[in-house]
């Protein structure tokens, strides 16, 4: 079975030295709900920890993750593997396009 949690991507992650807001003390709550009521063998995170160390924050599904031990893997690629599959965000689409009208 696979569940999956929406969340403001702003909810997903903190600075280490600040206190949690409320989307994502929401998200905390949500998580260790999860993780009660199914019996998870493994959390995905839409994130990178490259993105996470550009950013000097943390991850708040890993440290959940890590405390219930539960196996945790970021799903983004980093830009090392973005670059090698050619892969364009939609900052660099949207130039592209208005350069080729």
């Amino acid at each position: 079975m696979l569940y999956l949690i929406g969340l403001a991507h702003r909810a997903q992650s903190r600075k280490p030295d600040l206190e949690t807001t409320e989307a994502q003390q929401a998200f905390e709550r949500c998580l260790r709900r999860t993780i009660e009521e199914v019996r998870l063998a493994l959390i995905a995170e839409e994130d990178s920890e490259e993105a996470l160390a550009d950013r000097h924050e943390v991850s708040i599904a890993r440290d959940i993750a890590n405390q219930n031990n539960i196996e945790h893997r970021f799903c983004d690629p980093t830009q090392e593997q973005r670059r090698a599959i050619g892969y364009r965000d939609g900052q660099s689409l949207e130039l592209n396009i208005f350069m080729h009208d």
